[in-house]
């Protein structure tokens, strides 16, 4: 099934929303970089910076000389949802990964969600171990058991940190498969 799939993309821009992550900038460019190369993608990064205080935007400006990195400065509407839609918008391939920026989620789970572009519209990663702290797991939990079982019907949290979308995705036509 991959080498089906890697017959068909071969390009991928990952939007990556970040604030104050200046300690994981790097580890996560690497990552990324090393996962989506052994694949032979080539591949955009587009970070969206929500006006980081810290050294977050000079650890980019550094990586962007070796690695294909965009930046953006989100725009005054703030916010993680706000980030991801100035994202996209920059994309210009068919599919768009995302992915957060805190490295919640491992950046070579990406290879894993790729691998069901062939079948699915979306792919929604699903994290299994977390390091988060009680309050994120709380919120995590309610958002999940609340808003996405009761409203959706669905078993999942669909504000997972690491997906795979179509870019120009009707409305009507997601189909969304689990990891």
């Amino acid at each position: 099934v991959f080498a089906f799939f890697c017959l068909i993309m071969t390009n991928l821009d990952v939007v990556i929303p970040v604030k104050d992550e200046a300690p994981n900038i790097t580890q996560l460019v690497k990552r990324l970089h090393q996962a989506l190369k052994s694949h032979k993608l080539d591949y955009r990064l587009i970070f969206v910076d929500g006006h980081s205080q810290d050294a977050t935007l000079k650890k980019l400006q550094s990586l962007s000389s070796k690695y294909p990195i965009v930046v953006k400065i989100q725009s005054e509407t703030l916010g993680k949802a706000q980030a991801i839609r100035e994202g996209v918008q920059m994309a210009q391939t068919e599919y768009v990964a995302l992915i957060d920026g805190d490295l919640q989620y491992a950046p070579e789970n990406l290879l894993d969600l790729l691998k069901l572009i062939p079948d699915c519209q979306v792919v929604l990663g699903n994290r299994k171990h977390s390091t988060e702290t009680f309050t994120r797991k709380l919120v995590t939990f309610i958002n999940r058991h609340i808003f996405s079982r009761l409203f959706l019907g669905l078993s999942y949290d669909i504000q997972s940190g690491i997906k795979i979308v179509k870019k120009d995705l009707p409305q009507e036509e997601i189909r969304v498969m689990l990891l």
